[in-house]
């Protein structure tokens, strides 16, 4: 992943329970229209990543 002009490499997993609760109302937050398309798509389970700094 590129963070600011820098290339990183990042481990990811799925977000699980409360992570997950909370990184979809930090979606919905930062883009007015995802609340609007997981309305839509309510029968699909939308997926969420944590990713954490890989250890070289």
């Amino acid at each position: 992943m590129i963070l600011r002009k820098e290339t990183r490499q990042y481990i990811a997993r799925d977000a699980t329970g409360a992570e997950r609760k909370a990184c979809l109302a930090e979606a919905v937050n930062m883009y007015a229209g995802y609340a609007e398309y997981k309305k839509r798509i309510s029968t699909r389970e939308i997926p969420m990543f944590i990713l954490s700094p890989k250890k070289e």
